[in-house]
């Protein structure tokens, strides 16, 4: 049997993370990107809170093939889309959070972008300021 000859993995401890609201009259979007270790496909997901944590939106969408930045970003632009084509648009600010410390640099840092990412992310900036 497969089962008789794997080892159990050894239990991590998790840290928690605590979520902070955004301030009132702000939304917050917390997204994601997933790629698979040889980068053959990835997802992107995202939730859309108000300041009470009440879940307003939610998206989790396949990705095709591409590097942990480039689904991050695809995360980002997703759901700043959908913001802007949302009914919270007239009535809010938007917060986008990440953990992708590399994809906010290439977003806010254009020349940094590989020229793969360049019309993805210069949209992303437009959009932005």
């Amino acid at each position: 049997m497969l089962a008789d000859v794997c080892t159990p993995n050894k239990m991590i401890p998790c840290s928690s993370v605590l979520w902070n609201p955004p301030p009132f009259s702000w939304l917050k979007f917390n997204v994601d990107g997933a790629m698979r270790l040889d980068g053959s496909a990835g997802g992107i997901g995202g939730v859309l809170k108000d300041a009470s944590g009440i879940s307003l939106m939610s998206f989790s969408i396949p990705t095709g093939p591409g590097s942990p930045a480039l689904v991050e970003i695809l995360a980002i632009d997703y759901a700043i889309k959908s913001f802007i084509e949302s009914e919270w648009i007239e009535k809010y600010k938007l917060i986008v959070e990440s953990d992708c410390s590399n994809a906010v640099d290439l977003i806010l840092n254009l020349l940094k972008s590989p020229p793969s990412f360049t019309s993805l992310v210069k949209g992303l900036s437009i959009k932005l300021f």
